[in-house]
């Protein structure tokens, strides 16, 4: 079988970016960024500090210590657990993914499997809005019959925001698939894609912020 070629030319980043004002799941604290030293003062560099940072926070990646105790963490993954195809799924103008809607996609198994809803445009709003799309656990578990190496979706949740047992995300976390979430796939076309969402070199943690890029496939 032919190896299919990457554009590396156009990437796509679906990575929120980070600063301030970036929205945030209810209840985290936001970024503090101080300038330690300033150029512009007469001082010999610039430098900056992050004081307060959730690693939370925009886009990132969920391990499933983050919703079971003794789960596995960043560490336990190499990089190829964060990187290779990609298919976008395209669920819109629903409040619920159940199982039939995942069944009417016709997935094909891949590597990373990742939902654009209608979440993906309230990731453009400077608040949280707890109605949002979010997915059920029988879902979850139709996901997971394709053994990816990961899931994505396009806000901070997979469960409904009063969820307090989050039974989607501990589908995904008890199989040991990691959950990269607040992927911002608005202008994303579905489709196959080559993704790179590699997490920062953290140890001991449950998640971790990435860099969340598609690449488009060379047409013959």
């Amino acid at each position: 079988m032919a190896l299919k070629k990457i554009d590396y030319t156009n990437p796509i980043d679906v990575t929120l970016p980070l600063n301030e004002k970036t929205i945030l799941y209810p209840g985290d604290k936001p970024m503090k960024i101080s300038q330690l030293m300033e150029i512009s003062k007469g001082e010999s560099l610039n430098m900056s500090e992050i004081r307060s940072f959730n690693i939370h926070a925009g886009t990132h990646v969920d391990l499933p210590s983050h919703f079971i105790d003794k789960g596995l963490s960043l560490e336990d993954y190499d990089l190829s657990s964060f990187m290779g195809e990609a298919e976008v799924c395209e669920i819109r103008n629903v409040k619920r993914i159940d199982r039939e809607h995942i069944q009417g996609l016709s997935l094909r198994k891949t590597d990373h499997i990742m939902l654009k809803t209608n979440n993906s445009h309230l990731l453009t709003r400077s608040s949280f809005n707890p109605d949002y799309c979010y997915l059920t656990e029988s879902a979850a578990e139709e996901l997971l019959k394709l053994k990816p190496k990961s899931i994505g979706f396009d806000y901070y949740s997979l469960d409904p925001s009063d969820s307090q047992t989050f039974d989607s995300h501990k589908v995904f976390a008890r199989a040991n698939v990691p959950v990269f979430v607040c992927l911002n796939l608005n202008q994303v076309v579905p489709g196959p894609y080559w993704f790179s969402g590699t997490p920062l070199a953290l140890t001991g943690v449950e998640a971790s912020p990435v860099r969340a890029i598609l690449f488009r496939y060379q047409t013959e």
